[in-house]
């Protein structure tokens, strides 16, 4: 029993550690030039043409936690672990599952002079 609630004690903490961190597209401006989005963002998934504009596609994590959050659920998790014996992963691991992100289209297209002219984000944010 006691090997099995100190393997279970690491699942949680360590899921909610390694969610990704989103994007946060607010930190990009009209006008910035593409080598910066790009050199923040990595290399698009692909391009398209819309309403004139040459756009860059991205699958991106744009909602969820930041890194203070995520360290404050990984303490208490942990806390929540060592207090219970590892009891605690019977309700923590599933949530952890439940409220997993998910990444969303994002288009950033720029105008003839490779500036950033808008950002359209599939989740509505």
């Amino acid at each position: 029993m006691a090997i099995t609630c100190t393997a279970l004690m690491g699942c949680s903490p360590m899921m909610e550690a390694d969610r990704p961190t989103p994007v946060d597209l607010s930190q990009f401006h009209k006008n910035e030039p593409r080598l910066k989005v790009v050199s923040v963002v990595g290399a698009p998934q692909g391009h398209i043409n819309d309403k004139g504009l040459s756009c860059d596609v991205y699958k991106l994590y744009t909602e969820g936690h930041n890194l203070l959050s995520k360290g404050l659920i990984t303490t208490g998790e942990v806390l929540g672990d060592v207090a219970t014996l590892g009891l605690a992963e019977i309700f923590f691991t599933p949530a952890q599952s439940m409220t997993k992100e998910h990444k969303h289209t994002v288009l950033f297209c720029y105008g003839p002079n490779d500036t950033l002219a808008q950002i359209s984000n599939s989740s509505g944010t």
